[in-house]
């Protein structure tokens, strides 16, 4: 890849969980510590309550002293799968949307001073309109922060596509020299997640600094920049 061509992508604008390369499932602990177990949230019950709203929503009320709070949730189904994420509260507030009626768990995160992070249950009822949701739909391709942002010892970068398609998520330096692949395999639509350490191709410890992060999926491409801290 050419440097230039990715600087210009920039300025103009799972479940799969791998480790060097290696297919394995998310497991609970995970999911609990987030931060790709890295634990650099605190755990914070009572952060916010529930609403079930209709077409298959749930609503995140903020509790009282947690108003202020720059806040992102996650969806996940029965089986530990992502099915809905909001990075920010949009116009309706912070809400979730399910593909269909059923138990699921919520992850709710901030990146505050002190970041917090707490998990909640909610089963999504069918309701009166019962239509799937659309944030996220078939044209639907994008590659959400990495997390943690710094990234320490591990991160964990999570994104959507619109099909089943071959896919390739790639880190490169700023100036667009390839440093090593993180995964590269056919995945069907939908949510995915990858775990990668902050190690090079030869398992040396990446420099602390910024780097690209490339998402690929048949003729379409997206750039994001990640931090490694030290």
């Amino acid at each position: 890849m050419r440097a230039r061509w990715l600087i210009g992508v920039l300025s103009v604008g799972l479940s799969v969980t791998l480790s060097l390369g290696f297919a394995e499932k998310t497991s609970e602990a995970e999911l609990e510590t987030g931060c790709a177990g890295s634990s650099c949230h605190a755990y914070q019950k009572g952060i916010v309550d529930l609403k079930g709203q209709e077409n298959l929503k749930v609503k995140l009320l903020p509790r009282p002293g947690f108003e202020r709070l720059p806040l992102s949730a996650e969806l996940l189904d029965s089986r530990g799968r992502i099915v809905d994420i909001q990075q920010r509260p949009g116009r309706q507030g912070l809400v979730l949307s399910a593909p269909e009626p059923g138990k699921y768990r919520v992850l709710v995160g901030s990146r505050a001073d002190q970041p917090l992070w707490d998990s909640l249950t909610v089963e999504v009822k069918p309701s009166v309109i019962t239509l799937a949701p659309t944030r996220y739909g078939k044209a639907t391709f994008d590659l959400f922060p990495a997390h943690p942002n710094p990234a320490r010892g591990a991160a964990l970068t999570r994104f959507v596509v619109p099909r089943e398609s071959e896919v390739q998520l790639t880190l490169y330096t700023l100036a667009g020299r390839e440093i090593r692949t993180l995964f590269k395999g056919h995945l069907g639509e939908g949510f995915h997640q990858v775990r990668w350490e902050t190690r090079d191709g030869f398992r040396r410890p990446l420099a602390a600094g910024s780097y690209l992060l490339e998402l690929e999926s048949g003729d379409k491409t997206v750039v994001k920049r990640v931090k490694v801290g030290e």
